[in-house]
């Protein structure tokens, strides 16, 4: 806690002073004390640091937290981000060191979604922030907000009021409330439910009373790392709201805009956001529709309204000709392919469902990884290049692990896909068994990316596990709709 404090008074400091984008940067892999240890041994850092003026910024900072009642650690928690409470977002999309809070950190946990808007809201914004509260709550999501007047307020006190779970995201220390007609709301989520912070204490009591507003717009980043999804439904084009709105979208998360707002004629914002991504919605149910589509440990990527992710045991079975189906084939063989964003769009793909595919492997000391050998002369060209990209990320964290491809295709297979026949017996006969190059495995995991009959991939298990190899069957599905997503995962 003392290093954060530290580093933040020397943030934006007249006397060459430490960028905030620098700390954010360290704050991906250092913890605050690990960051200021290691800013006093660079050169640019070190003048300032380690100077005499320094010095007393840093006793100034300690001698505050000593005496001040908002920094008594006392009545609040600090989480630090090696700190398993720690949310992942807030490390990779939104690095801040720590935050500090009040009350129970399980809800972290839960799925979040954030309801934003103004303060000043029009009482049909009260009115929808109050319903869409509720309707969430009852589907067992928590409500995340920034204990704002108008729409914040709102949305907070209809989760308490439905028995739902809230989260409070402030942008003033931890123990100080603004507005304070919230006094009382924010002291009940804290104790009851959940109260973070992220402004140091001696930053805020020093720094010039115009510069604390930039305070709630890194509360608006948290609000949206935290979250699986924000809905804004009321704001005006200087609102704070759109600052969350453009954080949920650069972490390629679901953005909500009520209807209200494009027929709001003072509005430009909306149709703006909408182009980037954004979703129009005019019901609750499409927003629980969408939310839901999106379970667990898949993702919408907004470059090409495609959805991606990662399942345990593989389900197969669908009809080849299914609708579904010719959705996933008609993207894998679409020009979006060749498109400029593709690369980019691959290679997030492959980060964000990295974690969800570690955490179905165990923790065998020798995994073998493999993937359904390509099946046709005019297959998918990136196939297996796509999964060499996928496994090296893999093993970025787990070294020991061996990628492998004992299995090849010894003639096309075209055939058996006509009439949307897939024999697994007849593909099985065009298999060619090469062995393993590395000994034999402890788990072997089989992995493919298209999730239709599935016939190659119950084939390719079947073949392997006659050699009596244990281990999941993982099918990861690059498909173009949420139809053909909700059908993969059935």
């Amino acid at each position: 806690m003392l290093a954060y404090e530290i580093l933040w008074a020397f943030v934006n400091h007249k006397e060459r002073g430490i960028k905030e984008s620098t700390l954010k940067k360290w704050f991906k892999s250092c913890t605050p004390s690990e960051t200021l240890d290691a800013l006093d041994e660079m050169p640019k850092q070190n003048d300032l640091l380690s100077s005499a003026n320094g010095d007393e910024i840093k006793s100034e900072v300690e001698q505050f937290l000593a005496q001040s009642s908002d920094g008594g650690s006392a009545t609040f928690s600090v989480v630090v981000n090696k700190n398993s409470w720690y949310p992942k977002n807030l490390k990779d999309e939104y690095p801040i060191g720590l935050f500090y809070c009040k009350g129970d950190l399980h809800i972290l946990g839960t799925s979040c979604v954030s309801i934003v808007g103004a303060r000043k809201a029009s009482p049909d914004g009260i009115k929808s922030a109050w319903h869409l509260a509720k309707a969430l709550t009852d589907e067992n999501y928590t409500i995340v907000s920034g204990l704002a007047m108008g729409i914040d307020t709102a949305a907070h006190r209809s989760a308490i009021k439905n028995e739902g779970k809230t989260i409070g995201v402030i942008g003033t220390p931890i123990n100080q409330c603004y507005p304070t007609e919230n006094r009382a709301l924010q002291d009940k989520i804290a104790e009851n439910f959940l109260l973070i912070s992220q402004v140091p204490f001696y930053k805020f009591a020093h720094e010039n009373f115009k510069l604390r507003r930039f305070h709630f717009f890194r509360r608006n980043k948290i609000m949206a790392s935290i979250s699986k999804a924000t809905i804004v439904v009321e704001a005006s084009d200087s609102s704070g709201s759109l600052v969350q709105a453009k954080e949920c979208l650069r972490q390629n998360k679901k953005l909500f805009i009520l209807d209200s707002c494009f027929r709001n004629p003072e509005n430009e914002w909306p149709f703006d956001y909408e182009k980037k991504g954004a979703i129009r919605v005019r019901e609750t149910a499409e927003i629980l529709n969408n939310i839901q589509g999106a379970s667990d440990g898949w993702y919408k990527l907004k470059e090409h309204d495609c959805w991606v992710g990662a399942r345990g045991e593989y389900i197969s079975g669908a009809d080849y000709r299914e609708p579904m189906n010719s959705l996933i084939l008609d993207f894998k063989k679409s020009p979006l392919k060749k498109h400029k964003g593709w690369e980019y769009y691959r290679e997030r793909a492959i980060k964000q469902f990295k974690e969800d595919i570690e955490s179905l492997l165990g923790s065998y000391p020798k995994i073998v990884l493999t993937a359904v050998p390509e099946s046709r002369r005019r297959g998918d060209p990136e196939y297996t290049q796509r999964f060499e990209d996928l496994f090296q990320e893999i093993l970025r964290s787990h070294p020991k692990w061996i990628v492998e491809w004992p299995v090849e295709i010894k003639e096309t297979t075209e055939s058996s896909h006509n009439s949307g026949q897939r024999d697994p017996d007849l593909l099985r006969e065009n298999y060619i068994w090469k062995g393993f190059e590395h000994g034999e495995p402890e788990v072997l995991h089989i992995f493919d990316d298209i999730i239709t009959t599935g016939a190659h991939l119950r084939a390719v298990s079947d073949f392997l596990r006659s050699h009596n190899y244990k281990g999941k069957i993982i099918g990861v599905c690059w498909a173009k709709t949420r139809l053909a997503q909700r059908g993969a995962s059935r």
